[in-house]
């Protein structure tokens, strides 16, 4: 079996399961290490590209040269990015960025860390989701009743919701239903496990260019 190395890199730390935890930089993470931007991906390698999930090797991504993450901004700056990306040069995997376009044109972040990859001389995927991350995660109306309960119901057209608006609703139906031992990281892993691909795809055109952009770097 062909092992997959890859780091994902995610503008909030919710996305990658609300670090910081103990595993060191460059090294394999466990299931429960994993947060929905990893699940997305992996579902989206095993149902796309017939990968098997224990192929799939996640690891901690590298640290700035201050040994602080990089979050939010930071990885749509230059300097950041060379810091965070040379220390796979020695050790290639594949590299996917998960980034929210917010107010600004996708196109551009988009092209801002691709760039990024190539001038490192590694591959990778690069997803902007319009407006926001969380739009994904919300899309699938079935997926928010399994895991929300009730009716939860989100638009029709995602990304043309105004930004933040997807994060705002999906903080709101979390907690009103979170508990100690099911807190908000937890229910958006599960959002990340039922939603149903296509579903997304169909409804976040940004979903399926990811989608699209990291199956055609595996196969």
């Amino acid at each position: 079996m062909t092992t997959v190395c890859m780091v994902v890199h995610a503008e909030g730390p919710g996305d990658l399961g609300n670090p910081p935890r103990s595993v060191p930089p460059g090294e394999s993470l466990l299931l429960e290490e994993r947060g929905p931007a990893h699940i997305i991906v992996q579902r989206v390698l095993t149902e796309g590209a017939q990968v098997p999930e224990g192929a799939i090797d996640f690891r901690e991504p590298l640290r700035t040269q201050t040994g602080t993450h990089a979050y939010g901004s930071k990885l749509l700056d230059q300097r950041v990015l060379d810091e965070i990306l040379a220390g796979w040069l020695l050790n290639p995997l594949l590299v996917v960025f998960l980034v929210d376009s917010d107010d600004s044109k996708p196109n551009g972040r988009k092209s801002l860390l691709e760039k990024a990859l190539e001038r490192n001389q590694l591959e990778g995927a690069v997803g902007v989701a319009v407006k926001e991350f969380e739009a994904w995660l919300i899309a699938d109306s079935s997926a928010l009743s399994t895991v929300l309960g009730g009716s939860k119901s989100s638009s029709s057209n995602l990304e043309a919701l105004p930004c933040r608006k997807a994060k705002k609703l999906l903080n709101q139906w979390s907690q009103e239903i979170s508990t100690q031992s099911r807190g908000l990281a937890d229910i958006r892993k599960e959002l990340a496990s039922a939603m149903d691909l296509d579903t997304v795809s169909n409804l976040c055109p940004s979903f399926k260019e990811f989608r699209q952009a990291l199956l055609s770097v595996v196969t």
